[in-house]
C-alpha cells in the first residue's frame, strides 16, 4: 500500500474487527454497499478478521444486524488511540519533555575539553590558560570563538608555536605545537670535538673548515675512525719559535665517501594477469552502528574471481549530533586470469624494482647514486633471480664532542705545602 494512504489511515485511525458470520461474502458485500471501505479482510466466517476506520465504526451497525454477526474489536491502531494513551499518562508525557528540553540545552554546550600534541608541555598549564581565554566546561558553544583562543594561547603559554581549537559535538580538542629551542649557534660551535665516519667506505674528497685531516682520498674508513681532528696548532709563545701547542676546538668539514649496497630477490617467469569481463555486482548494504541491512545485493557475489572497490558515505549528522550510519556501497568486477610467460630480462627487471624499493629507502637522506649493476641469472621452477649493486657517495662525516679530560691528582705532600 502506498505510503500517503498508510499514513493518512494511521492518523484517522483503524480498528481491527473480529466478526463471526455465517455468510462473510454477504457481510462484506453489504459493508461496500453501506460505502464501508474495509482491508486486510481474511480468514473463516466464524473468525473473519477485517480493518476499518474509526469514523465508519458506527455505521457498520445496520450491515451487523442484516447478517446477524457478531463482532469485537480486537485491536485499535492509529494516532487517535496513541494520543488517548498519552493524555492518561500526563507525567510521561511531561518526562519526556523535559528530558528532550535537557538533552537539547545540554547538547549546546561544551563538557569537556582535551589537550593533544604535548610532550614537554603540562596540558593543565594549556587547560588553565584556556579556561582564562573561555574555553572550559560548561561554557555555551555559542559564546566560544574558536579562532580568537587558538591565535591567543601561543601567546599565553610561551612554549607553544602554533594551536588549533575544534568543536566536535559536546567535546572541544586543542591541538598544539610546541616550540624547540636548539642550543645558540655559538655555544655549539664553542664544543670541541672530532669528525668521524659514520659508517665504513672509501674516501673519494673532503674540505676541511677547523681542524687538521687525519686521512686522504682514497682511504678506507670504518665506522668511528676520526676524520677531521679538533684541533689547531698554537704558538706557546708570542715571539714564535719551534715549540708549538695543539688547542682543542670544534672540528668542521665536509668528507665525501663512496660506499656499496647490495640486495636479492626473486621472481616468477609466469605471470597470472587479470583481465576485466565487464560485469560488475553491485552490493549497498546500510550500517545502523554494528547492525548491517542490505538494500541491494542479497545473494552472494556470482563470480569466482572479482576485484571490488567500496565507497562509505559520511555518517549522517543532526546539529551537533553524529548519527552512526552509513551507506556502504561495494562493487564486484569479475575478472578472468590468463597465464602469460616473460622472458628471463623481463623477470629480472620485475625482481630489480623490487630490489630498488627496499634497497633506496635504506640509503642515507643525502646520498648520490653513482652507478648500479644488475646480475639475473635463470633458475629452477621457472624463476628468475637478481642480485642488484648500488654504489653511492654521501657526507659520512658527524660530530662527535671530545671526551672530557679527567682531572688531575695532586702531588702527595703538596696540600700541606704553604
Amino acid at each position: 500500500m502506498p505510503w500517503p494512504l498508510s499514513l493518512g489511515r494511521w492518523l484517522r485511525g483503524e480498528l481491527e474487527l473480529q466478526a463471526s458470520v455465517r455468510d462473510a461474502a454477504g457481510f462484506l458485500t453489504g459493508l461496500l454497499s453501506a460505502g464501508i471501505g474495509f482491508r486486510r479482510a481474511g480468514g473463516p466466517p466464524q473468525d473473519l478478521r477485517l480493518r476499518i476506520l474509526l469514523r465508519d465504526f458506527r455505521r457498520i451497525r445496520k450491515v451487523v444486524f442484516r447478517s446477524r454477526a457478531r463482532v469485537r474489536i480486537a485491536r485499535r491502531l492509529g494516532a487517535p488511540f496513541l494520543l488517548g494513551r498519552v493524555r492518561r499518562r500526563p507525567f510521561l508525557v511531561g518526562a519526556a519533555v523535559l528530558a528532550g528540553a535537557v538533552l537539547y540545552v545540554l547538547s549546546g554546550s561544551i563538557w569537556f575539553v582535551q589537550v593533544r600534541g604535548t610532550d614537554g608541555v603540562d596540558p593543565a598549564e594549556i587547560l588553565h590558560e584556556a579556561a582564562a581565554l573561555g574555553l572550559r566546561p560548561g561554557v555555551r558553544r555559542a559564546a566560544i570563538d574558536a579562532a580568537a583562543i587558538a591565535s591567543r594561547l601561543p601567546v599565553a603559554v610561551p612554549d607553544l608555536t602554533w594551536a588549533g581549537v575544534t568543536l566536535h559535538g559536546t567535546l572541544a580538542t586543542i591541538q598544539v605545537v610546541e616550540r624547540h629551542r636548539p642550543r645558540p649557534a655559538y655555544e655549539q660551535a664553542t664544543v670541541p670535538g672530532d669528525i668521524v665516519a659514520a659508517h665504513a667506505g672509501i674516501v673519494t674528497g673532503m674540505t676541511v673548515s677547523v681542524g687538521r685531516a687525519v686521512v686522504s682520498p682514497g682511504a678506507t674508513v670504518h665506522a668511528g675512525q676520526v676524520l677531521i681532528r679538533g684541533v689547531v696548532p698554537m704558538p706557546v709563545s708570542r715571539l714564535g719559535g719551534a715549540s708549538v701547542r695543539e688547542l682543542p676546538v670544534h672540528a668542521a668539514g665536509v668528507v665525501i665517501a663512496r660506499r656499496w649496497y647490495s640486495a636479492y630477490a626473486e621472481a616468477s617467469r609466469v605471470l597470472s594477469i587479470g583481465v576485466p569481463t565487464g560485469r560488475v555486482y553491485v552490493r549497498r548494504s546500510l550500517l545502523i552502528g554494528r547492525f548491517r541491512v542490505n538494500l541491494q545485493g542479497f545473494r552472494g557475489v556470482p563470480f569466482g574471481a572479482y576485484t571490488l572497490r567500496r565507497h562509505v558515505s559520511k555518517p549522517m549528522q543532526w546539529r551537533n549530533i553524529l548519527l552512526p550510519v552509513e551507506l556502504v556501497t561495494t562493487r564486484y568486477a569479475e575478472v578472468t586470469y590468463h597465464l602469460r610467460r616473460l622472458s628471463l630480462e623481463a623477470a629480472g627487471d620485475m625482481a630489480a624494482a623490487e630490489v630498488r624499493m627496499f634497497l633506496i629507502p635504506h640509503l642515507p637522506p643525502q646520498a648520490r647514486i653513482v652507478e648500479e649493476r644488475q646480475r639475473v641469472f635463470s633458475l629452477p621452477g621457472n624463476r628468475a633471480g637478481v642480485e642488484l649493486q648500488v654504489e653511492s657517495e654521501d657526507n659520512i662525516g658527524v660530530f662527535r664532542p671530545a671526551a672530557p679530560a679527567a682531572p688531575v691528582a695532586p702531588a702527595p705532600g703538596a696540600a700541606g705545602e704553604s
